[in-house]
């Protein structure tokens, strides 16, 4: 029932783009963010809530995105490697260098689309399709936490049953 219920989320998420919404918003106010009270401000007039864990040390190791219009929740790094907890922690910490690495981090999300649709409009072939469009990685598993969670509920169900 949980691993049917799993799948059925992450479909819904692809089928409806939350993802993309999601990281649309969260560069455009980090784009504008200053400090990190001002982007957790930003986020809350988007209609979306941000969570950070961090240590004693005051260091972030985890961001959590949740999103109350469409009811979602990401994981920072699931959305993509510029939304990851070292990249705020960067962001939040270093005083000089804040918004030039903010303005890149975040805009290294559409700059690899651009280039590759000028050359593709460049190029003579016809062949091809989304997948000359679409990053290696993302051509791999994006369910990547639903598959672990199966894969460990499979390894759990064969260890109880060697038991009985």
């Amino acid at each position: 029932a949980l691993e049917k219920r799993i799948e059925k989320a992450a479909e819904i998420i692809k089928d409806r783009g939350l993802k993309e919404r999601s990281k649309k918003v969260i560069t455009s106010v980090l784009r504008s963010s200053k400090s990190r009270q001002d982007f957790e401000k930003a986020l809350e007039k988007q209609g979306m809530g941000v969570l950070f864990r961090t240590n004693e040390q005051g260091r972030i190791y985890g961001v959590t995105f949740i999103d109350h219009e469409q009811k979602c929740v990401f994981n920072g790094s699931r959305l993509g490697k510029e939304f990851s907890a070292n990249v705020f922690n960067d962001f939040f910490n270093d005083s000089g260098q804040k918004q030039e690495q903010a303005d890149h981090k975040a805009g290294q999300v559409f700059e690899p689309f651009e280039n590759v649709s000028r050359e593709r409009e460049n190029s003579d072939t016809s062949m091809g399709g989304i997948f000359d469009i679409l990053p290696i990685e993302t051509q791999e598993s994006e369910d990547f936490e639903a598959e672990a969670l199966m894969r460990r509920l499979k390894k759990k169900k064969r260890k109880n049953t060697r038991r009985l």
